[in-house]
């Protein structure tokens, strides 16, 4: 098939991926340099809560940039990943997120009404974007020993107000500190059941649209996205 009726056709099979990939929305929630959010674990942190959770994702960049993201689970078919690719372990979790304080303010914050706060002892200002919603957090391994702290000082993580910062900005100096930030805000609870972080990572990235394991083959070399700048995501 040619002409206008092909176009058609591949006009509205677009549209209907689009919608598909949309009507989900994705709801992690990641930190740039210097940014800190304060936040409320959904999870306890028991062996049987589906709330939180281990994830394995394979990351690698698409030729006209950007990034491709994958699932490796036993119902995802990871045969489209390059050879070369490993995937990234790592662990996350539901939270109910209250605000991120942002060094500096953007055009975005600027738009969606981001607030400066007073200065604090040492002058510096922050700018507070109220979110209020439900997110969902992930770190590598080498933070855990943060988290499994608070698990240990109060037997749940659910509920506890915590506040992470993040330094950095690289490979090698970005750096994480969660803590506990006791404040005593009421966390509201979901008006529907939060996904499974399994179902929900199945959902967004158990699938990789337009993308065939032939394409993934060539040994042409890609340079639009280094690997500094995948790990800086996560």
């Amino acid at each position: 098939m040619s002409g206008i009726a092909k176009i058609s056709k591949l006009r509205k099979q677009e549209t209907e991926q689009i919608t598909r990939r949309t009507s989900s929305p994705r709801k992690e929630l990641y930190l740039k340099e210097d940014e800190q959010v304060f936040l409320a674990s959904q999870a306890t942190g028991n062996d049987d809560d589906p709330l939180f959770d281990a994830i394995e994702l394979y990351t690698w960049p698409r030729p006209a940039g950007g990034l491709y993201n994958l699932y490796k689970h036993p119902k995802v078919d990871d045969s489209i990943v390059p050879d070369d690719q490993r995937a990234s372990r790592k662990f996350a979790f539901w939270a109910y997120v209250f605000e991120v304080y942002h060094p500096t303010l953007t055009e975005y914050g600027r738009e969606n009404g981001w607030e400066e706060t007073p200065p604090s002892a040492s002058g510096r200002t922050m700018f507070k974007e109220t979110v209020n919603d439900f997110r969902v957090i992930s770190f590598s391994y080498r933070y855990f020993d943060q988290i499994e702290q608070l698990y240990e000082d109060h037997g749940t993580i659910k509920h506890k107000i915590l506040r992470i910062r993040r330094t950095g900005s690289g490979l090698y100096d970005t750096s994480y500190t969660i803590v506990d930030s006791n404040r005593t805000t009421e966390v509201p609870e979901p008006e529907n059941p939060l996904p499974s972080i399994e179902e929900y990572f199945l959902e967004q990235y158990g699938e990789v649209e337009g993308l065939s394991a032939s394409e993934t083959s060539s040994s042409e070399p890609v340079n639009v996205t280094t690997k500094q700048e995948i790990e800086e995501l996560f």
